[in-house]
C-alpha cells in the first residue's frame, strides 16, 4: 500500500514538473531561477538563446559565472550589477527595469522572489526581448515630435474640434490669426467665432463633414478685436479605430489680403472700363439726340406746308428715338439690378411674335430671320418690356457676329427640368420652363471670351461701337425673372443662347392691355408736383387736354400749401423734390386729409426708393419715362375708385 502511494506521488510530481517545464519552454521570455546560495536551479532554452551562453558555463550551475558572461554584453553593466546586488540584499523585493545590450537589443527585466510556503528559497529572473517594440515607440515619438513641430510651425491655421463642436486644439498660427492665445480658444465652440450670417452654414457643413463629405469653403471669422477676416476652411473628420467620428480637424487660411487685392483689382478694372462705357453710351445717345433734333428741325422748317401724314411720321420717329434713350437708361439700371421692374403675367409667345418686324429691321436684310414658336401659350410672371429688351440685345449681338450675313434662329417651347438641369441649377423637379433659344451662324467665341461675356463692361467691339452692357443686361433680366441662361459657342460656326424662364399657372390679363382713356374723357382736379419745369408744363398740358383741371407745384412745400387751399381729387407727385421730398409732403398731406389720393412718380432706382420709404404696397407708383396711356388709365382708376 505504501509503495502504491509512493508511485502515485511520483507520478503526480513528474506530471506537474512536465507541465511546468513545457509551459516555461513555450514562453517567449528567457527564464532563470537561482537559489539563495547563488546556484542556478532552472533555466529555459529561450534564456540560453537570448544571452548566447555556452553549455560549458551553464553546466557549472554557478550564477556568478553566468552573470560575468552576461555583463560583457551590456551597454551599462554597472547599473545591471547594482540592481542584482540590491535585490540579493533584499530577497523579498520585486523589480522591473529595461536593459540595453551592446548589439542594440533591448530587454525588459522582471524579478520576483521564489517562495515555498512563506519561505523565500530563491529568485526568478525573466528577460523579454522588446527591441522591435521599443524601436517602434521611439519612431512614433520622433514622428509625433516632427509632426507637432510641423503643425506648430505651419503658417496655416490648424483647428481641432470634438463632436460637440468645442475647440480641443489650435496651433499658434490659428491663435494668432484670430488674435487670441491658444488657451483662450480651447474649450469654446468653433461657431462662436463665425460671422452671424454664416453660423447656420457652418453647422450644416460640420454635419456633412461627419458623414464623410469634404469640401473647401469660405467663412468670415470674428477676431478678438472685433475685426473680420475672410478664410478658406478645409475640414476632415477624425475617425477612431472603431470607425466612429470623434470630431474634426480643419486647415484654415487667411485670405483677407487676397480679397482686398481682388476688390482693388475689380475697382481698377471698373475704372478702366468707364472710358469704354462713356464712349459707347455717348455714341448711342448722340445718335438718338441727332435724330430728335433733325426731325424737330424738319417740322419747324416745314410747319406751314407739312402734310398730316408726314407730321405723324416725324412725331413717330421722335417717339421711337425717345424710347431708345429710355431703353438705354433701363439697360444701365437692369445691369446693376436696380431698375424697377413692372411684373405681370405675360405670354412669351405673344411677345416674341410681335417682335418679328422689329427684329427684322434691327438685323438687316443680309441676315435671315427664322422664328419657331410653341403652339401653346407660355405664360410667365415678368416684365414684357424687359423681355423685349433682352431679345433686342441678343439679336443685336448676333447681328454684330454676322458681318457678312447669315441666319438668326429664334425658337420658343415648353420644357420640364431634367436630371442634368436639376443638378446644375438646383431647381424643382416638377417645374415647367419656357425655353427661349437664340442661335446665330456668326463668328462664335472661344472659351476665354465665354467666361467673360456676362461681365459688366466686357466687349470685343471697338471703342465707341458698344457699351459692353448688352449681354450683362440680358443676364440681369434673366436673373430678375428667376431664370437661367446657358451659352454654347464654337469658333467660325456660331453661338446659341438658351434661356430658361419659369412658367406660371396664373395667366391673367396685363394691366397695360386695359382700354386706354380717351383724350377728353377726364373729370376732376389734379395737383401736379414736379420740380422739372419742362416736365411739369408738358404733364399739365397732357392732363388739361385729357379733360382734367390742373394745378401745378414746383416743390414739396408748395404742394402741401396748394393742397390745403384747393380740393384736389388726385395728387401726382415726384418723390425727389427740393425743400421737401415726396414722402415728407405726403405725411403732411394725410394730416390734412387722411383719404388723400397720391400717385408717386420717379426715375430713381428701387433701392433708393426703399431708403426713402416709398416702395410699399399702400402707395401707387409709376416710373419715368411715363407712358401717357398708362398714366391716364391709372388716373381714371384712382379718381373713380
Amino acid at each position: 500500500m505504501l509503495e502504491q502511494c509512493n508511485y502515485v506521488e511520483r507520478y503526480l510530481h513528474d506530471k506537474t514538473k512536465s507541465l511546468l517545464t513545457a509551459t516555461l519552454e513555450s514562453t517567449a521570455d528567457g527564464i532563470l531561477v537561482v537559489d539563495m546560495r547563488g546556484r542556478i536551479t532552472y533555466y529555459n532554452q529561450k534564456f540560453v538563446d537570448i544571452w548566447h551562453i555556452p553549455d560549458s558555463l551553464l553546466s557549472t550551475k554557478d550564477d556568478d559565472t553566468v552573470l560575468s558572461y552576461a555583463i560583457e554584453q551590456l551597454s551599462e553593466p554597472e547599473l545591471f550589477i547594482a540592481k542584482v546586488k540590491e535585490l540579493y540584499s533584499n530577497p523579498s523585493e520585486s523589480s522591473f527595469d529595461t536593459i540595453e545590450l551592446k548589439d542594440g537589443r533591448i530587454f525588459e527585466r522582471y524579478s520576483q522572489p521564489q517562495k515555498m510556503d512563506d519561505e523565500i528559497v530563491g529568485r526568478v529572473w525573466s528577460f523579454r526581448n522588446v527591441t522591435i517594440r521599443k524601436a517602434a515607440e521611439r519612431s512614433l515619438k520622433i514622428s509625433e515630435k516632427r509632426y507637432r513641430q510641423l503643425v506648430e510651425l505651419h503658417h496655416a491655421g490648424i483647428w481641432v474640434i470634438n463632436n460637440e463642436g468645442y475647440t480641443t486644439y489650435v496651433n499658434p498660427a490659428m491663435a494668432e490669426m484670430m488674435g487670441y492665445t491658444a488657451e483662450e480658444m480651447i474649450g469654446h465652440k468653433a461657431q462662436e467665432y463665425t460671422d452671424a450670417e454664416e453660423k447656420r452654414l457652418f453647422v450644416e457643413n460640420i454635419i456633412k463633414m461627419r458623414d464623410g463629405n469634404k469640401d473647401i469653403l469660405e467663412f468670415k471669422l470674428n477676431r478678438k478685436d472685433g475685426s473680420k477676416i475672410y478664410t478658406t476652411v478645409e475640414a476632415s473628420p477624425i475617425i477612431n479605430e472603431e470607425g466612429v467620428c470623434e470630431g474634426a480637424i480643419a486647415g484654415v487660411i487667411d485670405i483677407t489680403e487676397k480679397r482686398l487685392v481682388e476688390q482693388d483689382l475689380r475697382h481698377s478694372q471698373k475704372m478702366e472700363s468707364i472710358g469704354q462705357l462713356a464712349g459707347g453710351v455717348a455714341h448711342d445717345f448722340n445718335n438718338i439726340i441727332s435724330s430728335i433734333i433733325n426731325y424737330v428741325y424738319l417740322i419747324k422748317r416745314r410747319i406751314t406746308d407739312i402734310s398730316h401724314e408726314e407730321l405723324e411720321d416725324f412725331v413717330d420717329e421722335i417717339r421711337t428715338s425717345a424710347e431708345r434713350a429710355a431703353n438705354l437708361t433701363k439697360s444701365l439700371l437692369v445691369f446693376s439690378r436696380k431698375h424697377v421692374f413692372e411684373f405681370n403675367t405675360v405670354n412669351l409667345v405673344d411677345i416674341v411674335s410681335r417682335m418679328k418686324i422689329l427684329l427684322t429691321n434691327l438685323i438687316g436684310e443680309d441676315i435671315e430671320l427664322e422664328i419657331s414658336l410653341s403652339g401653346d401659350d407660355l405664360p410667365i410672371y415678368g416684365d414684357g418690356n424687359q423681355i423685349e429688351m433682352m431679345l433686342m440685345n441678343l439679336a443685336a449681338n448676333a447681328r454684330d457676329a454676322m458681318v457678312s450675313g447669315g441666319k438668326l434662329a429664334i425658337s420658343l417651347k415648353k420644357v420640364k427640368s431634367n436630371k442634368n438641369f436639376i443638378k446644375l441649377q438646383s431647381v424643382q423637379k416638377s417645374q415647367g420652363y419656357a425655353l427661349l433659344r437664340v442661335t446665330d451662324t456668326g463668328t462664335g467665341m472661344d472659351g476665354e471670351i465665354i467666361k467673360n461675356i456676362f461681365d459688366p463692361f466686357f466687349t470685343t467691339k471697338e471703342v465707341g461701337k458698344g457699351t459692353g452692357l448688352g449681354l450683362s443686361t440680358v443676364y440681369g433680366i434673366v436673373k430678375q425673372h428667376k431664370g437661367y441662361i446657358d451659352v454654347n459657342s464654337e469658333l467660325n460656326k456660331g453661338t446659341t443662347f438658351s434661356i430658361y424662364i419659369p412658367l406660371t399657372d396664373n395667366f391673367i390679363t396685363n394691366a397695360e392691355s386695359l382700354s386706354r382713356c380717351e383724350p377728353d374723357c377726364g373729370k376732376g382736379r389734379i395737383l401736379v408736383a414736379e420740380d422739372d419745369e419742362t416736365l411739369r408744363n408738358v404733364t399739365s398740358q397732357l392732363l388739361t387736354r385729357a379733360g382734367y383741371e390742373v394745378i401745378t407745384a414746383a416743390n414739396g412745400e408748395e404742394v402741401v400749401k396748394l393742397y390745403s387751399e384747393n380740393n384736389a381729387d388726385l395728387i401726382i407727385m415726384d418723390i425727389i423734390m427740393p425743400k421737401m421730398n415726396g414722402k415728407a409732403a405726403y405725411d403732411k398731406i394725410i394730416k390734412i386729409n387722411k383719404d388723400a389720393k397720391v400717385l408717386f412718380v420717379s426715375g430713381y432706382t428701387d433701392v433708393y426708393l426703399e431708403n426713402k420709404l416709398i416702395k410699399d404696397a399702400q402707395f401707387n407708383y409709376i416710373t419715368k419715362p411715363i407712358d401717357v396711356g398708362k398714366l391716364l388709365t391709372m388716373i381714371k382708376e384712382m379718381i373713380n375708385c
